[in-house]
């Protein structure tokens, strides 16, 4: 994704109820006319996919109240889930969603998008604690995801 501006905000979510989640953006971003919204879950739980969901909407609704009536492009919506501990049923190192009618294989929202990625998986395919080759190989979002599974003394030495 090539960007050409990129600026860190501050979401305006607001929970009415405090028997609701509380909500603490890990980061959201806009990246020319995307808004991204990354959660880092260090561990997993039966209902993490339901909660982060639910950020998505907040922040989808928050943007698209602004936009829904103009005619201006809608920006499109990316929620980045970077995740780890998860349990061995998620076989893969990266899962892509969109709401979608699987059916007909038709978009009924074009603009969110989902994305989740094992921290785990990746470390584990990419670095061998000292495997400089594998290291070399791994692309850049996967060093990235690399050093957030680093101890600080292994983040040192990375």
């Amino acid at each position: 994704m090539k960007i050409n501006h990129l600026e860190i905000i501050t979401p305006v979510i607001r929970i009415e109820n405090v028997r609701e989640w509380q909500k603490t953006v890990d980061l959201l971003v806009r990246a020319d006319n995307t808004i991204i919204n990354v959660e880092l879950n260090k561990f997993f739980y039966k209902r993490l996919y339901y909660r982060n969901f639910t950020y998505m909407t907040a922040v989808y609704q928050t943007y698209m109240k602004r936009v829904i009536d103009d005619d201006n492009e809608l920006p499109a919506f990316i929620q980045l889930n970077l995740n780890s501990n998860l349990p061995k049923r998620y076989k893969y190192e990266d899962y892509d969603y969109e709401v979608c009618d699987k059916v007909k294989e038709d978009n009924m929202v074009n603009n969110i998008n989902l994305i989740s990625f094992d921290i785990d998986k990746v470390t584990k395919k990419y670095y061998n604690k000292g495997n400089q080759k594998a290291l070399e190989d791994a692309s850049r979002y996967a060093k990235y995801l690399i050093m957030l599974n680093l101890t600080g003394e292994e983040l040192q030495n990375y």
